[in-house]
């Protein structure tokens, strides 16, 4: 019965990454628990971005824990363990330090410019209205609107896919206008 739940599951990625984006099926992401790159050097950068979209998606739902280091997670899995996410620098939010590896780099871009799984580092404000930081995975941008692959958004520490914002409405949530966009290399 599990197999054939994964199976469904996998489907479930496969279609909604086909129909949604519109570039057919996200590469497939395997466990790596050796930490080898997974073939990850070979990537082009879209497969690169599917295959992240690919290991958030399949947390959906799941209890994901604090934003940030959900997607350290994801992205460590989806690279085979090759890549790591930087910390935030220690005076903003909104950026994180600079990358020795070279396989994160700071886009300067528009949101408008991501793709599916770039990831982007926000200032928003929380439920009282105070700023605080908070990253996401894109999942498409098409139409003037981004949707969302986060967890704990709603301070829940759950895994969502469905939020889905115009870029006016992205631009009208940030403090500052405070907002980064990073592509994994």
């Amino acid at each position: 019965m599990t197999d054939v739940l994964l199976s469904r599951r996998d489907l479930l990625m496969k279609t909604w990454a086909s129909v949604v984006i519109g570039l057919g099926a996200a590469p497939a992401v395997a466990d790596n628990p050796s930490g080898s790159s997974n073939g990850w050097h070979q990537l082009s950068a879209r497969d690169k971005g599917f295959r992240i979209f690919s290991a958030a998606l399949a947390d959906n739902g799941r209890t994901g824990g604090q934003c940030k280091r959900w997607i350290q997670k994801v992205i460590s899995r989806a690279s085979g363990g090759h890549v790591d996410i930087p910390p935030n620098t220690a005076t903003t939010t909104h950026r994180w330090k600079a990358d020795a590896s070279g396989h994160i780099v700071d886009l300067g871009a528009s949101i408008s410019k991501a793709r599916t799984g770039d990831i982007v580092q926000m200032v928003i404000r929380d439920r009282s209205g105070n700023p605080i930081g908070h990253t996401a995975i894109v999942g498409t941008v098409s139409g003037g609107k981004v949707t969302w692959l986060e967890s704990n958004y709603r301070g829940d520490e759950r895994v969502t896919s469905n939020r889905v914002e115009t870029y006016q409405k992205f631009a009208s949530s940030l403090v500052n206008g405070k907002y980064t966009v990073y592509r994994v290399r």
